[in-house]
């Protein structure tokens, strides 16, 4: 019996020992931003500042970005939603991140810890994290919200610092600068009713956040600036960043019932597949199969010579008042030595060791030994069982293999991954595609993604859209990535370059 009375309170002094250890943790921000897609409401941000206090009396700051947007492509319109996690201390160093992007089924998730001045990244499916090389003069979210007001900031303030961008895995430079207030519109929330605002005008200071350029997968790319307005307390009260050939974005400082209204007319969005379709001059009969045709772009920006690929297949001459003449070849292979063993390997989005892909790729190859033969037999089989979708968020091939479902980029992925469970390196590309409007005929360049794949000892382009068998000059590339070590959508980016941005006119084809 005395054992049994001895046990409970030491069980009850351990329990308050737990309790003595467990940090202490308060939220001291709880925002939401609804937000508007070129006036039409569009989904909603939602973010969360958490103070911890360890056993030891370290202080931490957590912040969570939830993005949840409704975006209109092809007339369909998709979710899209991302999740942002990130430590800093109380000096704003950044201790550790977690991103999830919201797949059309599923999660990506990219997470990793700064520890001994580098970033362990977690890959998954290994089970040692990757050692990245880390600039510990980066600064956290929270820290990067404070400054002008740390730094007392006026109008006419400018000063920079270094973000760490988890999409991107890059530590990329921003200028910040502080003008005059200007009269704005902003959401005034009734107080009785907080599901119900009206706009209304006010005096605000105009603060300007605008990246260095960047340089992704060997090329410079400008990533979009955001503009806020905020109040003498520096708080936003609105924000807007443009969506590259799509519109600007507005977000609106609100509460949560309001942010969270379904009341946009979806209907009435821009439609960033139609919207980002350029137009020519004249059309090009039978495209894919021509020798050759000649383009001539022009960019907005003087940054032409990086738009589109240079290799044997696109050839670029600089013309004068800054337009370039690219010159592109059909169905030619790209001679190269044997590629790395990344162009092969299974990955997290090209999932060539999935079950599926591999029942895919045997039953599409069959007793086939020829490997540009198994390369075209996948191809078609591709553009046989894929059933067109603009509908479809962006997936994995294992995915994409269970729903056989999607647009351009299903069918590159599905492709890319199918060959290499075949035994044929592969990547994917990205650029432009020739085509006429369904119902005016008007000849057209819309952004699309194909897929190579390396055959006799050359990089061989092939559309499983098409199931031509061959990439001809109907297809621009503007980059390729083969998905090794991504956990993000990243290697879609390059086609900001040219994304609202360029004129395309139609100079010969042979």
């Amino acid at each position: 019996m005395r054992k049994h009375l001895l046990t409970i309170p030491c069980i009850l002094l351990c329990f308050s020992l737990c309790l003595a250890q467990t940090p202490k943790t308060t939220i001291i921000q709880d925002n939401w931003d609804a937000a508007y897609l070129e006036g039409t409401r569009c989904g909603n941000f939602h973010s969360i500042v958490k103070e911890i206090i360890q056993p030891d009396g370290t202080k931490y700051f957590e912040t969570r970005l939830e993005m949840q947007l409704m975006l209109k492509r092809y007339k369909s319109v998709v979710a899209m939603k991302m999740d942002t996690e990130m430590v800093e201390d109380q000096e704003g160093k950044i201790k550790s991140f977690r991103m999830i992007q919201h797949l059309d089924k599923g999660q990506a998730i990219q997470e990793g810890e700064v520890k001994d001045g580098k970033l362990w990244l977690k890959v998954p499916g290994v089970a040692e994290p990757r050692a990245l090389n880390w600039n510990d003069k980066a600064i956290g979210v929270y820290k990067q919200e404070k400054l002008p007001l740390l730094m007392k900031a006026k109008p006419g303030t400018k000063f920079d610092y270094l973000n760490f961008e988890p999409s991107l895995m890059q530590t990329v430079r921003m200028q910040a600068e502080l003008f005059p207030k200007e009269e704005v519109d902003f959401l005034e929330t009734d107080k009785k009713n907080p599901a119900k605002a009206t706009r209304e005008k006010v005096g605000l200071m105009r603060y300007e956040v605008a990246p260095d350029k960047i340089t992704i997968f060997g090329s410079a790319l400008q990533l979009p600036k955001m503009v806020s307005w905020v109040g003498d307390d520096f708080i936003p009260r609105r924000s807007v960043m443009e969506l590259p050939g799509i519109g600007n974005i507005f977000l609106y400082r609100t509460t949560k019932e309001f942010a969270q209204k379904d009341d946009g007319d979806l209907a009435v969005l821009p439609d960033i597949g139609l919207n980002t379709m350029i137009t020519l001059d004249k059309k090009i009969r039978d495209v894919h199969h021509r020798e050759e045709v000649t383009y001539q772009f022009k960019l907005e920006s003087m940054e032409g010579a990086s738009a589109f690929t240079v290799d044997g297949r696109q050839k670029l001459k600089k013309l004068e008042d800054g337009w370039f003449e690219l010159k592109v070849l059909g169905n030619v292979g790209l001679e190269e030595k044997q590629p790395a063993k990344d162009f092969l390997d299974s990955s997290y989005f090209l999932e060539s060791a999935d079950a599926k892909v591999k029942e895919l790729a045997a039953k599409a190859v069959g007793n086939e030994t020829d490997e540009l033969k198994k390369a075209r037999k996948i191809e078609r089989f591709v553009f046989d069982n894929m059933k067109g979708s603009s509908s479809v968020g962006f997936a994995t091939a294992a995915q994409i293999a269970k729903d056989l479902q999607g647009d351009c980029r299903q069918h590159a992925m599905l492709m890319a991954a199918m060959c290499r469970a075949a035994g044929i390196p592969s990547r994917t590309a990205l650029g432009l595609v020739y085509v006429e409007d369904s119902k005016t005929r008007t000849p057209q360049l819309g952004f699309h993604m194909w897929a190579e794949v390396y055959v006799q000892n050359a990089w061989v382009g092939m559309d499983a859209t098409l199931g031509e068998g061959v990439v001809g000059p109907g297809h621009l590339k503007i980059a390729d990535h083969n998905w090794h070590d991504q956990q993000t959508l990243a290697p879609l980016l390059p086609v900001i370059r040219v994304m609202g941005k360029v004129k395309i006119k139609v100079i010969e084809a042979k």
